[in-house]
């Protein structure tokens, strides 16, 4: 089984939210450039990767005008409504419905940063997109708002390949520089981690089953001289008992493919981001990691930021152990971390 395991490598959430950037950064003649490079004979895109494209078109031209119009879940949940009832207002009350029944106070503490959705509520105010090229575009939005949302076992890479393809074409043009440049330096370096992270195999690192989540964990901390209660106990601050109890359900989700969801109960990003200073990842190998738990990174977020200055050994960064201690710190405060709706 553990060779059939597939991992989301691709980032697709922020290389999404990379493909806008761009697209808004190129200025109002982007639809005509991307619909003639899109045309052009032998130009290598998939149908599936064009219809992506173009949704980020209409995206990236609306933030171009509005940069904000799609910065809260209110806004951006109330938007996916609307273009599904071909422009009928929505209200708060509705878009709680269709995230999964919330009630008002669930809702609110939403809205308020007090609460996190689970995938599941993703998917269901998506669902009434008949396109599944729409509806994953606007799931990706919503995710771009909950990185702590686990998309285990969702595959799918059109939206690194539409990247790669936008990236690709563009460099032929002696704008493609002035573009990159226009971007903050995080997302430029997104663009080089993602490109490089999906065309490579798992780090050898990982061990004999490098697809397989406390599989990864296991071999890394007895490479680190940690058994699992000294590194669950003592450095996550997570009960042995909730260790195992985590581990168990999330092997038994695994190995089904997460066929029937992602377990609810479950290591939290921040303590995967903690594991990846801990045991000495770089940058990229941390996306891997990651992305075992169905996590991503998204540059411009705190404790986003930190982490990957740390993990490229950026200029002025923090130190591995000040990293440990800043995340755990938060950790505890609960400044990271969110209770699921």
């Amino acid at each position: 089984m553990a060779e059939e395991l597939k991992v989301n490598i691709s980032e697709p959430v922020e290389a999404q939210r990379l493909a806008v950037r761009i697209i808004a950064r190129m200025g109002p003649d982007s639809g005509s450039w991307l619909s003639n490079a899109m045309s052009r004979p032998g130009a290598g895109l998939e149908d599936d990767a064009k219809e992506f494209l173009r949704a980020c078109l209409s995206l990236g031209s609306e933030l171009r005008e509005e940069p904000d119009r799609y910065g809260t879940v209110d806004k951006v949940c109330r938007s996916i409504l609307r273009r599904q009832r071909n422009g009928a207002a929505v209200s708060k009350d509705e878009y709680g419905a269709a995230l999964g029944n919330l009630t008002r106070v669930q809702r609110r503490r939403l809205e308020k940063g007090e609460a996190t959705l689970s995938y599941k509520n993703v998917t269901a105010i998506c669902s009434g997109f008949t396109d599944k090229n729409l509806q994953r575009f606007w799931e990706n939005q919503l995710l771009v708002l909950f990185p702590s949302i686990s998309t285990a076992g969702r595959g799918g890479d059109v939206e690194w390949r539409g990247l790669r393809w936008l990236c690709t074409a563009l460099g032929k043009s002696t704008r493609y520089k002035d573009i990159l440049n226009s971007l903050d330096e995080a997302d430029r370096e997104s663009i080089g981690a993602i490109a490089t992270v999906t065309e490579a195999e798992p780090p050898s690192q990982f061990g004999d089953k490098p697809r397989e989540l406390y599989e990864v964990i296991h071999h890394l901390a007895g490479d680190a001289g940690l058994i699992i209660p000294a590194l669950a106990e003592d450095q996550l601050r997570v009960r042995v008992n909730t260790w195992y109890a985590w581990r168990k359900e999330w092997v038994k989700a695994e190995k089904g493919g997460f066929k029937n969801g992602v377990p609810k109960n479950r290591l939290k990003r921040i303590h995967m981001m903690y594991m990846s200073a801990l045991f000495g990842l770089d940058y990229y190998k941390s996306i891997w990691f990651l992305a075992l738990a169905g996590y991503g990174y998204t540059p411009g977020q705190e404790p986003d930021d930190e982490v990957i200055r740390c993990l490229r050994d950026a200029s002025g960064a923090k130190t591995r152990g000040e990293l440990m201690e800043y995340l755990m710190n938060g950790y505890t405060a609960n400044r990271f971390t969110q209770a699921i709706i």
